[in-house]
């Protein structure tokens, strides 16, 4: 979404849905693709931190403390929000869980669609 953003700001484009699940905190009157029409429709982007397998719980806490004290910081918000990006924060379990979920989805549409690698 980040490089739409000027050009509809700009009134030079005109933003018809954004595809994560939830609304948009940058354009929060811009419906979801579900909210328009197609139920269930969710293929938002995100990024995070991940640590080789077998880190040792205790690196894992203090860098999750040190990331989410990070994002909660009211300057770390705006400028994240200026650069079209939505902070959030998942511990790491649930992050975890959500990497798996997102994959576990995109296989199954993969598979549906009956998608080979070459």
């Amino acid at each position: 979404m980040a490089p739409a953003v000027p050009h509809v700001k700009a009134g030079a484009l005109r933003a018809l849905a954004v595809a994560s699940a939830r609304r948009s905190l940058i354009f929060p009157d811009v419906p979801t693709v579900a909210e328009a029409g197609l139920p269930g429709y969710d293929v938002g982007s995100w990024c995070g931190l991940v640590a080789p397998a077998g880190t040792p719980s205790n690196i894992i806490q203090r860098a999750e403390s040190v990331v989410v004290g990070f994002l909660r910081e009211a300057s770390t918000a705006a400028r994240f929000l200026e650069l079209a990006l939505e902070p959030g924060e998942l511990g790491a379990e649930a992050f975890q869980r959500y990497i798996a979920t997102e994959k576990d989805k995109f296989a199954r549409i993969v598979q549906r669609a009956g998608i080979q690698a070459e």
